[in-house]
């Protein structure tokens, strides 16, 4: 259940699902309060928190409703996402007791009604009003007599079952597991506290009546949840309070169901040995001819170990005299099989009382040598290979032994590397401590998301956040990267999910949560303005936007007391626009988007001195010192170019408003620098530039004297490395840059090259198992705020291609302080092997954790392509068959056809909008 809280508006974005409301930005004239996501027909389920009595029957039959994903291009405007009632005003009734059956037509019950829970048992929903707690309603069937699905339709009749408790029980949760079966949390009165409470296993079942075959909802079997049930207790002395929240998740292994409780150890005995455990599972078995149905518990972490442990982890907890500090709450449970085949289990845990709550991933057991062991924490090093062939699956892998050291789960370890894989988006979630938790944890692949509900408050942002696993060489969980605001909007959300086969978003949201959106490739909402100036300045006769980066606001220059700004520049034809597109607010000291106007950017052109051709590349740079200058920096065919005042200064920190504008603001113009041609990326690192030109790369010493209007000092370039110093007919194609640690693609393969100790750098070749002879684009996710910090800590993913055969390959490796090791994505032993073969041309791409694009241009008469990485690609597979069949879709995107090709994906960090740069302009997708 997610639950609902009061929110209020910011500006909308996406296209608004149309519902009982048509007012403009609404879909539904009263308040979302649940909501689930059906995967396997991509439609989101939503549940009114409202009494509906007052409303009309048309809205009353909203109560219920079905919002199914559409297309992602919106490029046109004209997308339409509807809402469908699933209430119909009469019903057949289905009661059942023991092996009989009562079918009764009546007026629908589940209308008016307010509901505080749905789940969804196989591909239909189940639901608990709220005046009927001891219930559940499972809607079996709805037909409505025209196929319509309830939009605009003659009536039809809904088939329910409803499923009754002894009055008095209070259901709390309720969740599917399997194709037939649920678990529902219920008690007398509020869950834990001193009320008896317990978890019911219940089946569908079929009954007959007249004829035909009914569904119906059976009891198999329930068991207590107490304070001395030993799988809380880890054996100790009984728990002093179980607190009344309850989280559910299908644990993956036949009818298990993990449980999250807030629980406290017991006080009594040897306090200090008492402790408590927050996470379980719940695993049913259905009655089998004379044999009952059962339901048992099960640890997921030895309770020897538990009690033999003073550590706390993300389940569990040590007795302590201070309140909280021997807590643990697990509100939200999630699982996912990485792209590296191994699985992981995620838990949000926060103290109970007024900590921050934070997310863990923990190994789980998923190739155990027993079945009762799938699912438990795993060892960390425990993971085991298998390279049996079947079908096109050529390796799987997992963790094989259950967890042995606490010490691998201590949440607060003095070891760094214990808490960087333990600890997802490398903190707290971004609610302050007190102010509330997270309303939905979701994992696909690699990425971990989050919702926010709360609304903006001093260390507290509402909206939906991503983090991303890096991983070491054997594909381990290694490291995450920061929170990072995903899906263009900064509204409150209740719930928000992500398309697996497009990778866009739709969520609730709304000052009442009453609102669905769904997030599209458009030229509207936030980036209207934005786009609308890169047509005029960037047209598409003259090439389009050539060039598309964005910064964010860990950028020197770009943060200090009351100023935090990010930036996106878009680049082209002897024109480059810069924009703000995030600022601070002062009063809650949060980073918020910035919505695109006629203010919030600026276009560098002749008339400020521009003139080095088509640009394709932009880099802010520093003098490296404190409350030093900081310029930006311009590289294209003609040669490269500085925008600096005429004393040669750029700018300290940049306002927190009018940021781009700043830039102008006085006598500042665009200055060419040197004699350098055909500029293909620069790069800032230390106080050097970086410049990569088709031939080789060189570096430049930052300092004001260089920049000046009038008798500028020397530039003093210095030479790093000629293309033909690496293969005598090879050209630079990118580059990346930090700590003085150089990766460089070329077409003769990937380099890397070691300034730390002075020039001439060390250059050393980086093999690319299985790769192609040109490496057209290398991107790093790290662990830092900063993407372009990868020294200490990244993955590398690189796209290898052959211009002769049209083939590319996607291979990656993590790198560790400055040591690049491929990541073991093997199909043979002891054989790496790229992570995707493509089997056709894709010169680009954009990797975003569990996701990512890759993009080629236009070939012959086969247009410009946009290709979606699904999260459920992973090793282990035939690359060239079941992965590309699989794991990828093409995006289909209007404009697309036309163009010469598509110049790059970027993420603006503001926002979390996806941002498509091509000849024919710029679309967002938000």
């Amino acid at each position: 259940m997610v639950s609902l809280l009061s929110i209020a508006s910011c500006h909308l974005q996406a296209v608004v699902a149309i519902g009982d409301n048509t007012t403009a930005g609404v879909t539904f004239d009263f308040s979302i309060g649940s909501a689930i996501y059906n995967g396997l027909n991509y439609q989101m389920w939503t549940t009114t928190a409202d009494d509906l009595s007052s409303k009309t029957e048309t809205v009353q039959k909203y109560g219920i409703s079905y919002t199914p994903f559409i297309a992602p291009d919106n490029s046109g405007g004209t997308a339409s996402l509807i809402s469908y009632p699933y209430l119909t005003s009469d019903a057949m009734l289905t009661t059942s007791v023991d092996a009989s059956i009562d079918v009764t037509q009546v007026v629908n019950p589940l209308l008016e009604k307010a509901f505080t829970d749905i789940t969804l048992v196989g591909a239909n929903p189940a639901v608990v009003t709220d005046d009927n707690r001891n219930s559940i309603y499972y809607l079996q069937e709805v037909t409505f007599n025209d196929n319509a699905k309830g939009l605009n339709s003659d009536e039809g009749i809904s088939t329910i079952n409803k499923f009754d408790f002894a009055d008095g029980q209070v259901i709390n949760a309720i969740a599917g597991v399997g194709s037939m079966n649920l678990v529902a949390a219920r008690s007398e009165g509020a869950f834990g506290s001193d009320n008896p409470s317990r978890l019911s296993f219940i089946q569908l079942i079929s009954r007959t009546y007249n004829g035909a075959s009914y569904s119906c909802l059976q009891e198999q079997a329930s068991e207590v949840v107490s304070y001395d049930t030993p799988v809380l207790t880890a054996g100790t002395a009984d728990l002093s309070v179980i607190g009344d929240t309850v989280a559910l998740y299908p644990s993956g292994n036949g009818l298990g169901m993990y449980v999250g409780l807030n629980v406290v150890p017991g006080s009594t005995g040897t306090v200090a040995d008492n402790r408590a455990v927050g996470l379980f599972v719940a695993t049913g078995v259905n009655a089998t001819g004379d044999t009952s149905g059962s339901l048992t518990y099960s640890s997921v972490i030895d309770s020897a170990l538990v009690q033999a442990s003073t550590v706390n982890t993300p389940v569990s907890a040590v007795y302590s005299a201070t309140p909280g500090a021997g807590q643990v709450a697990v509100r939200n449970i999630s699982t996912t099989s990485t792209s590296t085949q191994l699985g992981y289990l995620f838990a949000a845990r926060d103290n109970g009382v007024d900590g921050a709550q934070s997310i863990y991933a923990m190994p789980m057991v998923t190739m155990p040598s027993t079945n009762e062991n799938f699912g438990k924490i795993a060892a960390f090093n425990s993971v085991k290979a298998d390279f049996t062939i079947s079908g096109f699956t050529y390796r799987t892998q997992g963790f094989t032994q259950v967890l042995a050291d606490m010490d691998e789960i201590d949440i607060e370890s003095l070891n760094p590397a214990v808490i960087a894989r333990l600890l997802v988006g490398n903190g707290p979630v971004p609610i302050a401590a007190g102010d509330g938790y997270i309303d939905q944890l979701t994992v696909q692949g690699d990425s971990v998301y989050i919702t926010i509900q709360e609304a903006f408050a001093t260390g507290t942002t509402p909206g939906m956040f991503k983090s991303d696993a890096l991983f070491d060489v054997q594909g381990r969980i290694q490291a995450w990267t920061t929170w990072q605001r995903v899906a263009g909007s900064q509204d409150q959300m209740l719930f928000a999910i992500k398309n697996r086969n497009s990778g866009e978003t739709m969520f609730v949201s709304g000052s009442a949560s009453n609102t669905i959106q769904q997030t599209t490739w458009n030229k509207s909402a936030d980036f209207a303005q934005l786009s609308t100036k890169t047509n005029s300045s960037l047209p598409q006769n003259q090439g389009g936007a050539q060039g598309v980066i964005a910064f964010p606001s860990t950028t020197r220059g770009f943060s200090t007391t009351d100023v935090q700004v990010s930036m996106v520049a878009l680049t082209g034809n002897s024109n480059v626009i810069i924009a703000q597109t995030g600022q601070l607010d002062i009063g809650t000291q949060t980073f918020q988007i910035l919505p695109q106007s006629a203010s919030t950017s600026i276009v560098l052109n002749a008339d400020k001195g521009l003139a080095i051709g088509s640009v394709v590349t932009t880099a802010f740079g520093n003098d490296g010192l404190n409350n030093g200058q900081n310029w930006l920096f311009m590289g294209g065919d003609n040669g490269l170019s500085v925008l600096s005042h005429d004393d040669g200064t750029g700018f300290t920190y940049l306002p927190n408003t009018l940021a781009a504008a700043s830039l102008i603001d006085g006598n500042q113009t665009c200055k060419t620098l040197g004699n350098f041609t055909f500029v293909k990326k620069i790069v800032n690192d230390n106080n050097f530039l970086y410049v990569m030109t088709n031939n080789g790369v060189y570096r430049i010493a930052l300092a004001s004297a260089k920049f000046t209007a009038s008798n500028p000092a020397a530039l003093d370039v210095v030479q790093i490395v000629t293309a033909a110093q690496l293969n005598s007919y090879a050209y630079c194609l990118d580059m990346l840059i930090d700590d003085e640690f150089m990766l460089l693609g070329t077409t003769a393969g990937l380099y890397s090259i070691n300034l730390q100790d002075g020039l001439p750098g060390v250059v050393t070749p980086i093999s690319i198992p299985f790769g192609l002879p040109a490496v057209s684009k290398i991107q790093t996710l790290s662990t830092t705020a900063n993407p372009a910090h990868f020294y200490a800590s990244s993955n590398l993913y690189v796209l290898s291609i052959d211009f002769a055969t049209e083939q590319a390959r996607l291979n990656r490796f993590t790198i560790t302080n400055g040591v690049v090791t491929p990541i073991e994505d093997q199909l043979l032993k002891g054989q790496d092997y790229p992570l995707l073969i493509f089997d056709y041309m894709s010169n680009n791409m954009f990797i975003d954790g569990s996701f990512g694009f890759a993009t080629s241009y236009k070939i012959g008469k086969q247009p410009a392509t946009v290709k979606y990485l699904k999260p459920s690609l992973s090793a282990g597979y035939s690359g060239r068959h079941y992965s590309l069949a699989y794991s990828t879709a093409d995006i289909a995107i209007a404009p697309a056809l036309n163009s010469i090709g598509i110049t790059g994906i970027v993420r603006d960090y503001a926002s979390g909008s996806l941002l498509l740069a091509a000849d024919f302009g710029l679309l967002a997708d938000s």
